[in-house]
């Protein structure tokens, strides 16, 4: 090799020395030249809605040119800082506020500082991301009567404390929001005597009665307390509603509905039933002079089989409701347009049932001024009184006046 092809090798090495150095000033350094540092007393678990932030020490030799955060290797925006003029120290502040999409996940952040010849220096900072904690005492009064009657004023002095500001507290009776009871205005948003005030009302009686303190704070936390009471007392009745003039058909009326919505007071055909089958209470038939006249729960097992069958009904038949409602009924033994008039209140009727002989599904031979006494699936209780004149085919169509509870 000659001494020019000699020079060319050593320069080709010289340069490619320097390339190499080039491509190293991007890559991570270590060593106490170039720290990034977070206090030993860093949180490891951030709160849902509640920003963390940290101060990390950064030190470089060469300056500092800026330091950023990364999360799953992207930098966070808004988290970058460059206002370090080259200084050799400085501080960095970290900031984050968890999601709740976050909560319940360990997020691994990467602090990466930057010096003023290109060089990186990172440090890695891990939080698990929890639900906040609730620091919120609601303290009731030691004496709380076990009971209380229909139409007494019930008070208590609520105390309620709050690591952090309140936002609202309100009363639930039996899960119903009370809206004259919901407070949230505060001369000290902190700590406050509420007082919760409420009198039972005459449906009440009888009954448990739950008063449940709700308290929210400003991240939108809640704390509830509760106390249960007895309300003594006889409830007063409601009227009952009346129904006059229904015609219930015979299975073969071209004129009237069989089958009746007792609380809504709506007859209907068999034609379309099948979809309604859940507001159906009561329904009609004639048979022969063994059974008559027939008034029924939908869930009678005989109107299935032998009188609103597929063959005469089709979709709609008896067999095929997805609901077969089983409303129970009572012959009163004592009938009469008096004891039907007599029936004014649903706490009367309801007794009156309840006093009265054995269930059935069905109740047949129905005469004129026979009372018959129903209670639905769903908990109201119903009477009725036969009219004449009473039909004798199945073509004809029973009158009914009736009264059910609300």
């Amino acid at each position: 090799m000659n001494d020019r092809n000699a020079i060319y090798v050593l320069l080709f090495l010289i340069g490619t020395v320097f390339g190499l150095t080039s491509c190293e000033k991007e890559m991570v350094i270590t060593g106490k030249d170039f720290l990034v540092q977070l206090p030993v007393e860093a949180p490891t678990v951030a709160y849902v809605g509640r920003e963390l932030t940290v101060p990390v020490a950064v030190s470089s030799k060469t300056g500092i040119q800026k330091v950023e955060t990364r999360l799953n290797f992207q930098p966070l925006q808004g988290t970058t800082q460059e206002d370090y003029g080259g200084a050799d120290t400085g501080t960095y502040l970290f900031r984050y506020t968890p999601t709740r999409f976050d909560l319940g996940k360990s997020l691994s952040f990467v602090i990466a500082a930057f010096d003023s010849q290109g060089y990186t220096r990172t440090t890695n900072y891990t939080v698990k991301v929890e639900e906040a904690p609730v620091h919120i005492t609601i303290t009731f009064p030691e004496e709380i009567p076990e009971s209380i009657d229909v139409g007494e004023s019930l008070s208590l002095q609520v105390q309620v404390v709050s690591e952090l500001p309140m936002q609202e507290i309100a009363t639930l009776v039996n899960g119903v929001l009370v809206d004259d009871l919901t407070k949230s205005t505060f001369s000290d948003p902190l700590q406050d005597n509420y007082l919760v005030a409420y009198t039972p009302a005459d449906a009440e009686a009888g009954r448990p009665l739950e008063l449940r303190v709700r308290v929210t704070d400003n991240e939108g936390k809640v704390k509830e307390a509760a106390v249960t009471l007895t309300v003594t007392g006889t409830p007063a009745g409601k009227a009952l509603k009346v129904f006059n003039g229904i015609y219930l058909g015979g299975q073969n009326s071209t004129e009237h509905g069989h089958f009746l919505d007792a609380t809504a007071g709506k007859v209907y055909m068999r034609q379309g039933v099948a979809a309604i089958s859940d507001q159906i209470d009561l329904l009609c038939f004639i048979s022969g002079a063994s059974t008559g006249v027939n008034v029924t729960a939908p869930n009678f097992s005989n109107a299935a089989q032998f009188i609103y069958t597929v063959a005469n009904s089709g979709d709609d038949a008896l067999a095929n409701w997805p609901v077969r409602n089983a409303t129970k009924l009572k012959r009163l033994e004592n009938d009469g347009q008096a004891a039907f008039d007599a029936l004014e209140e649903d706490t009367q009727l309801k007794e009156l049932y309840e006093a009265s002989g054995m269930e059935t599904d069905n109740v047949n031979k129905l005469a004129a001024d026979d009372v018959v006494l129903f209670k639905t699936v769903d908990g109201h209780y119903g009477v009725f009184l036969v009219k004449t004149p009473v039909p004798s085919t199945n073509k004809e169509s029973l009158q009914l006046d009736y009264k059910i509870s609300e």
